[in-house]
């Protein structure tokens, strides 16, 4: 029983340190990130407190009427992922007939010229569907909805950020691929409810080989 034991415990050391390597291999490593910093733009005095929350956030968007939406970020596990800042507290924000909009990571959000608030959706680092929503704010409806196939947003995609052109027809949206490895650039025509994925593999979209140091760590 013993020796059985000991055999498990120590199938188990080697499965972690097999682990670790293969993790650091393919994460790790790089140089120490520069020190970026300077002397700041604005005194302490000019930044003001809106509002206390409980679980961090992630994107904000204000409205041209001064409305504030903006996401907890999904993986601090909210109890809601978007909100909007009403009176200094955040509200799940809600369409019309009261119900939430259907995402679940909703990290990046931004407001176009047509007063659109547009939600994207990672799917959890592709392991869900990643999809695109826009809520008229007027009217608080849905007017756009698209979901992206698995050869635009992979298995270990993160679709992190994005802007919409001024026109209200395209959109750029950077993936991250933190897991995945292999970043890109999507291009998403909203008229036509099409996305294409570009820069793949590209130097301009690869990430810089660093190890970020965060308060002297």
């Amino acid at each position: 029983m013993l020796r059985a034991l000991v055999y498990v415990l120590f199938s188990v050391v080697i499965l972690i340190g097999t682990v670790a390597v293969i993790l650091d291999v393919r994460y790790g490593g790089g140089e120490v990130f520069p020190d970026r910093s300077g002397t700041p733009q604005l005194t302490e005095g000019a930044l003001e407190k809106v509002a206390d929350l409980d679980f961090p956030p992630g994107n904000i968007a204000v409205s041209k009427d001064h409305r504030v939406f903006f996401s907890f970020h999904p993986e601090g596990f909210p109890p809601y992922n978007v909100a909007e800042l009403i009176d200094g507290t955040p509200r799940p924000l809600l369409l019309a007939d009261g119900s939430s909009p259907p995402t679940h990571t909703v990290l990046s959000l931004r407001i176009d010229q047509q007063n659109r608030l547009w939600l994207l959706d990672y799917g959890r680092h592709g392991s869900e569907t990643p999809q695109l929503m826009a809520i008229d704010l007027n009217t608080m409806n849905v007017v756009h909805h698209h979901t992206f196939s698995s050869d635009i947003a992979p298995l270990g995609s993160h679709l992190n950020d994005f802007q919409v052109d001024n026109s209200g027809r395209y959109i750029f949206i950077a993936d991250a691929s933190i897991l995945g490895l292999n970043p890109a650039l999507i291009v998403y025509d909203i008229e036509a409810q099409q996305a294409r994925r570009v820069l793949e593999g590209h130097d301009s979209v690869e990430a810089d080989d660093f190890v970020p140091v965060v308060e002297g760590q």
